[in-house]
């Protein structure tokens, strides 16, 4: 799995930047068709500066963010393997000895999440020393996925607009799945039948765009959800019952030392101890002194624990099995959600190579408003820009989450195999059409009340994206859905606000 967590770490260190480059380059080749390219530029020149420049850039900072920027936005990154001397003992011990040092100093973990991470015992111990002493606020988990899983949803979506826009280009009509339907007198008689009709024909465009943009997303998925749905299953069961007796070690002597460690973190020598001021009868209240904090060896903890009401070793390393089984695992459901759940910072990922080719056709169709029924390019430009940059992004990010949902009864139902594949390509197909006749619903209804200003049109859009921001905050909850809270998720590294020398 080593290609999953070198994706995981692109994804943990660079998707935020990926993004904002790609924003900044739809500026840019907006600014440069606008201001260096001639008006009359040829469609298949704005497809490469509109869509294929962006999606090139999301992809270079994707991977190389991290060299591009010289490492000023990159953190710095401790890595047991890497750091701690794995062939000499006594300076392996002391690497062992220095990690609650090394914590000290960290701001966060990063935990690359996969099937095997809770069977590895010195996963364990790093993440039961950073809980202890960090808490679980700055843990960051990503599960491996994730990266894989958007890659692939990314790029079949820039697949299928590519090719529909080479089909516009060898065919010269870039006005294709826009309605064209002239408002001329007759239409102005009657601007409730025109409206009508404009809505009418984006409703029934609905199923044969459903079926050829959403194919090859659709295929993908059919591979990668149902191992989504596997993996988050059963990272949810394995902290379940999580036992870090059972995780394995690649060097059985070190099973004791790690732990030893593990149960002084847990077996609250620690911990502030609890003092109250009580008043008496024959004196003043005294002022509670802080005592000083005593830090016992561990060969002082064992003394120790058999004469106190402290856990002993055993008891210690229940705690921490205890720790990971709910506290861990109830943060990582709040974050990560139930395997049903996505995020819609990431769905919208899915919809950006639509929005670049939408913005493709505003500007080649801008000549051939009047055929497409605007008096204006005013008119047209207010239409075109709020279909494609309001309707289109909440339209299409509930695609993913509805064929999830779909795929998970599927899966739970049925075998592997031939019918369960059919089964998942109707359950796809059908949500891109629903998702599809919302968005038809809003484009017609956008544009007949820009052209028409009837009133009724104007209602229509309201309760149109009225039922779309429903949908988007039962799909994705909502503070996703408004984007207030998003966190990102981490594995087996912590990140540093300066340099440290493990060894």
């Amino acid at each position: 799995d080593r290609w999953q967590k070198h994706l995981a770490m692109c994804f943990f260190l660079n998707y935020n930047l990926a993004f904002k480059a790609t924003v900044a380059a739809v500026i840019l080749s907006h600014a440069t068709l606008w201001f260096l390219l001639p008006r009359e530029s040829s469609l298949n020149t704005m497809f490469l500066i509109l869509l294929d420049v962006p999606v090139l850039v999301f992809l270079v900072v994707f991977f190389a963010g991290q060299h591009l920027t010289c490492r000023w936005w990159s953190p710095s990154m401790w890595l047991d393997r890497l750091c701690i001397d794995q062939t000499d003992v006594s300076r392996k011990l002391r690497g062992i000895l220095e990690l609650p040092t090394i914590v000290a100093n960290s701001e966060q973990m990063l935990v690359l999440l996969g099937e095997t991470y809770f069977d590895r015992l010195w996963c364990s111990f790093e993440l039961s020393i950073f809980v202890k002493m960090r808490g679980l606020q700055q843990l960051r988990v990503v599960p491996l996925w994730m990266a894989p899983w958007l890659l692939v949803s990314f790029l079949s979506s820039y697949a299928t607009n590519r090719l529909a826009a080479a089909y516009m280009v060898l065919s010269n009509t870039p006005e294709l799945g826009l309605v064209s339907l002239s408002y001329d007198s007759a239409a102005a008689a009657n601007p409730l039948a025109y409206g009508e009709s404009r809505m009418l024909l984006y409703l029934f465009n609905v199923p044969s765009i459903a079926l050829f943009s959403a194919l090859p997303f659709i295929l993908a998925s059919i591979r990668t959800f149902p191992q989504k749905l596997m993996d988050h299953d059963a990272m949810l069961r394995d902290m379940e019952c999580f036992n870090i007796r059972l995780a394995q070690c690649s060097v059985e002597a070190d099973r004791s030392r790690i732990e030893e460690h593990v149960a002084e973190l847990f077996d609250g020598f620690e911990d502030p101890v609890l003092a109250v001021p009580v008043e008496c009868a024959d004196r003043p209240v005294a002022d509670v002194e802080e005592s000083e904090t005593v830090y016992l060896s561990a060969s002082a903890r064992s003394v120790v624990r058999p004469f106190t009401t402290y856990l002993g070793h055993e008891e210690c390393l229940d705690e921490f099995n205890d720790y990971v089984r709910h506290s861990l695992r109830d943060m990582l459901v709040e974050d990560l959600g139930v395997e049903t759940h996505l995020s819609w910072s990431h769905c919208v990922l899915f919809t950006i190579p639509v929005l670049l080719a939408g913005s493709v056709q505003l500007w080649a169709s801008w000549p051939l408003h009047e055929n497409l029924g605007y008096a204006s390019t005013k008119q047209y430009f207010i239409a075109a820009a709020t279909v494609a940059f309001l309707d289109a992004p909440v339209s299409f990010a509930c695609v993913p989450p509805c064929l999830l949902r779909f795929t998970a009864c599927t899966v739970a139902k049925t075998a592997a195999g031939f019918l369960r594949n059919v089964l998942l390509l109707l359950g796809g197909y059908l949500a891109a059409c629903t998702c599809g006749f919302l968005y038809a619903l809003n484009a017609g209804a956008a544009e007949s009340f820009v052209i028409t200003c009837h009133p009724v049109f104007g209602a229509i859009l309201v309760l149109a994206l009225v039922l779309q921001l429903c949908l988007n905050c039962h799909l994705f909850g909502v503070a996703d859905s408004l984007a207030i809270h998003q966190r990102f998720s981490s594995c087996r590294c912590l990140c540093r606000s300066h340099t440290y020398s493990a060894t």
